[in-house]
């Protein structure tokens, strides 16, 4: 009989981010093992998020069903009332589950009866700043408060917990990992934010896009001959204009340091010779894109703008391109998946997933914290030579399906299907 795996949750096409973490959660479990994939989605049956992203998965994947969440919440396109309205439903549905019931929209409880283990997905859902965000935490918990409610065994596929400020929302996500049969982190400091005991099975390994595999070649040459790129001669830019979990935005001072830092860097690329390019892989980095864009152009650098959400592209982008700087975490895992050199930014309110993340492929040095103004000038060196790159290529790799291998085993391990 097939085994039956419930993942939850399937992510988006808005942010290619989102996307990865579902490629690389079911190119791995297909290598555990033989399962049907159950996947709950984000989005509610009448979001075409829901429609385009099971288009995608389902034609690469014959193993997988993806089914609607039971309430329509959408933060990027609902307005406040209707959110209240989606997170009271949701509360509700929260409330039934706690006193026993089963007669849940959606049919989860049936999805779940039929699966022999439910996997929360890798990624950061896993916060709670403030009260308010106490709705949205319980929201994305409601599987597997019902999941234990069935007695039916749940575990946390590779996560980051950025911001637990909430004493609430730690007690609640602590209880949450303590129901685990294992929890795996992205990056040690994760794992010591909330007290879990000693019962519970946790491991640190590489966030699940380090994983995915394969490029999408024809949709990498249509991309790059559309903005007149040559190989290894461009250098991707990747830039960020919100906070954590993409909510709230730069504010109006943090914006113009932001964008004269990039300019500067635009020009020491340009500089040595190489072509900078902006690439937007999540939706809400439009904006800033186009100011750092305009910026550059301003001092005679011309630099295009190129849009894509899909992983495999840019797998294949970043492969082709001399080095990357990127202040996304996942834009700098793709490129660093294929082995090109790449230098990360981040700001402490993103959590320490991307310093975690250098510092698990030994290169600390090439990720920076930009809180402070700092100067990116002088921390990042493209240079001109390829040996270089050929040996980080070849090393970065090398850690990489090492630890494909072991993470792998551990989950033929842990999973016990």
């Amino acid at each position: 009989m097939s085994r039956t795996v419930f993942l939850c949750y399937i992510y988006g096409p808005r942010n290619a981010g989102d996307m990865s973490l579902n490629l690389g959660a079911i190119d791995v479990l297909n290598r555990v093992g033989t399962f049907r994939i159950v996947g709950l989605s984000r989005f509610n049956a009448s979001n075409d998020q829901y429609a385009r992203t099971r288009t995608y998965l389902t034609e690469k994947y014959p193993n997988l069903q993806i089914v609607p969440y039971p309430v329509a919440y959408d933060r990027w396109r609902q307005g406040k009332p209707r959110r209240l309205i989606s997170l009271l439903r949701g509360g509700a549905m929260l409330a039934r589950t706690l006193c026993g019931g089963r007669n849940h929209a959606g049919g989860l409880a049936d999805y779940l009866a039929e699966a022999d283990l439910l996997l929360f997905n890798g990624g950061n859902l896993l916060f709670a700043r403030n009260v308010r965000d106490l709705p949205r935490l319980l929201g994305i918990l409601y599987p597997l408060s019902l999941a234990r409610r069935m007695g039916k065994r749940y575990a946390f596929l590779p996560q980051s917990i950025p911001g637990l400020d909430s004493a609430i929302g730690r007690r609640i996500v602590a209880s949450a990992l303590r129901g685990a049969s294992f929890v795996h982190f992205r990056e040690g400091l994760s794992g010591r934010k909330v007290s879990m005991g000693d019962s519970v099975k946790t491991r640190d390994v590489l966030d699940l896009a380090f994983f995915i595999e394969g490029i999408d070649d024809d949709g990498t040459a249509a991309l790059i001959r559309e903005h007149g790129l040559v190989e290894k001669q461009f250098v991707p830019i990747i830039v960020r204009s919100t906070g954590l979990g993409d909510y709230g935005s730069l504010t109006s001072d943090d914006m113009r340091h932001v964008v004269a830092n990039v300019c500067d860097v635009c020009a020491r690329i340009a500089d040595e010779g190489h072509r900078p390019c902006f690439v937007v892989q999540t939706t809400t980095d439009m904006d800033v894109s186009r100011r750092c864009q305009q910026a550059a152009a301003a001092v005679g650098i011309n630099a295009p703008l190129l849009e894509e959400y899909d992983p495999l592209v840019l797998r294949g982008l970043y492969a082709q391109a001399k080095a990357v700087v990127s202040c996304r975490l996942h834009a700098a895992i793709l490129a660093l998946s294929v082995g090109t050199r790449t230098f990360g930014l981040f700001r402490s309110i993103w959590g320490p997933k991307m310093l975690g993340t250098f510092a698990a492929l030994g290169i600390p040095e090439m990720c920076m914290c930009i809180d402070d103004a700092a100067d990116c000038i002088g921390f990042i060196d493209i240079g001109t030579a390829d040996s270089g790159d050929e040996r980080f290529k070849r090393d970065v790799l090398a850690t990489v399906d090492q630890s494909r291998g072991r993470y792998v085993a551990l989950l033929q391990e842990q999973m016990g299907l």
